[in-house]
């Protein structure tokens, strides 16, 4: 239990190192980024799901900074 406890707070110092980037694009992208971590951080402050879950979404999150790196090497 404890290791899940310290999983959930690394990953929720990770969001708002991502929330932050976000601010310095202002992009389609970006702003569905910025509110899907809104919406992971939240989950992570109620811990509403497993870290299965998580994965998921962070998952998806790394897909979109993805597109982005590639919009920037453009």
């Amino acid at each position: 239990m404890e290791d899940e406890k310290k999983i959930i707070e690394d990953l929720k110092g990770l969001i708002r190192y991502y929330h932050q980037a976000c601010h310095e694009f202002f992009d389609e992208i970006a702003n569905h980024i910025y509110e899907d971590l809104e919406a992971i951080y939240l989950c992570l402050e109620k811990n509403e799901n497993s870290l299965s879950e998580y994965r998921k979404m962070m998952l998806e999150i790394v897909n979109r900074q993805n597109e982005l790196k590639k919009k920037l090497m453009i």
